[in-house]
């Protein structure tokens, strides 16, 4: 009776370690650079992103930076670029020829609801090889 059990757990112990390899072998493969797709929908990103910021979701919207734009902008100064608008309302234009997306932003100064925010922001996009990220975010007044 013992030898059964101890043959049961030993089964069970080979086929969860079966499993776990196929499930690491898998997410390995999904691990390596894919092609960036062609014609995306770059403005589903951006809502993702300017949502995250909105909800005040601070760590969430700076992991979607790119590497090479957390480099130059540390999360402090990002949360800074946002942190002072009230009610954001985020306006995305996609030319789908390009990786550049125009975004408007209008909202209120937090504190000083009079005074109101009508910026716009041309964001560049870049694939890593995985997903898309935020390369870079250039702000000018309207």
């Amino acid at each position: 009776m013992r030898v059964g059990i101890l043959a049961v757990v030993a089964a069970f112990v080979v086929a969860l370690s079966a499993g776990c390899a196929s499930g690491s072998a898998g997410s390995s493969a999904s691990a390596s650079p894919q092609p960036a797709p062609t014609n995306p929908d770059l403005g589903a990103v951006l809502e993702n992103f300017y949502q995250q910021i909105e909800d005040e979701h601070w760590s969430f919207a700076y992991a979607m930076l790119s590497a090479r734009y957390r480099a130059r902008v540390s999360q402090s100064a990002f949360v800074d670029r946002y942190r002072d608008i009230a009610g954001l309302n985020a306006t995305i234009v996609q030319d789908t020829s390009s990786r550049v997306v125009q975004v408007t932003l209008a909202g209120t100064r937090v504190g000083d609801p009079a005074k109101h925010v009508d910026e716009v922001e041309r964001v560049r996009l870049a694939w890593d090889g995985q997903e898309w990220t935020i390369d870079d975010i250039r702000r000018a007044s309207r």
